[in-house]
């Protein structure tokens, strides 16, 4: 497949969610494997997700290529609560193309603008690629998770950046 070009970053809406369900079920096993908590993402979790969305408990960004097509899909979940969760996951086509951390940016943009002091994530221990661009970002490894096994991945945080620095 040749890369997309002329990529967008865009908040999902309801509207979005066949394309969103298309995403998920277009992943290879190998991403699926570091991403999806569940071997089969339904209609009735996307549902969920814009629920969430709607009532401000989620931060909800998608990689769009051309048609509208769903390349890439970043989330915070929990807005509100005391560790909201980030994941974020592309398409096999865009990896390695700068894309996630561009969603990153945004994604992070907008929790510290709505001041949520921790977002966490946890990513498999083998997924060094995710880790060094999650260091990179600012998150730091708290623990270890388990997500297929036990303890197969990292526990990650990233504390809102002061907003006033000490001299």
């Amino acid at each position: 497949m040749l890369p997309e070009t002329d990529l967008s970053i865009c908040r999902l809406a309801p509207d979005d969610a066949p394309e969103l369900l298309a995403f998920y079920r277009s992943l290879s096993p190998p991403v699926a494997r570091m991403f999806l908590p569940t071997d089969y993402v339904s209609p009735d979790a996307i549902r969920e997700h814009f629920d969430m969305v709607r009532s401000g408990l989620c931060i909800s960004l998608g990689l769009f290529g051309r048609g509208r097509r769903i390349l890439g899909h970043a989330f915070v979940q929990g807005i509100g609560c005391s560790r909201p969760m980030l994941g974020i996951g592309l398409h096999d086509s865009v990896i390695g193309q700068g894309h996630g951390r561009r969603l990153m940016q945004l994604l992070l943009h907008e929790t510290d603008r709505l001041k949520v002091p921790v977002v966490s994530l946890n990513v498999v221990k083998t997924n060094a690629r995710a880790e060094r661009l999650y260091r990179s970002m600012g998150f730091v490894i708290t623990g270890q998770a388990t997500f297929r096994r036990r303890n197969d991945s990292w526990s990650m945080e990233r504390s809102r950046p002061d907003e006033h620095p000490s001299p």
